[in-house]
């Protein structure tokens, strides 16, 4: 009995601090995937209405 209260005890708290950190380092990823393909359409229109 004592085992498997140990192995939950551990795998809670590490659960806890990595999926936030892996939230955050999705929606990092997102965000600059979306914000270079952004700046990519920018650069391509940018010259049209420019020039």
């Amino acid at each position: 009995m004592t085992d498997p209260h140990r192995f939950g005890r551990l795998v809670h708290p590490h659960a806890r601090t990595i999926v936030p950190f892996l939230v955050a380092l999705a929606i990092t990823i997102v965000g600059v995937v979306v914000y270079l393909g952004l700046v990519g359409v920018f650069l391509e229109i940018l010259p049209e209405l420019v020039g």
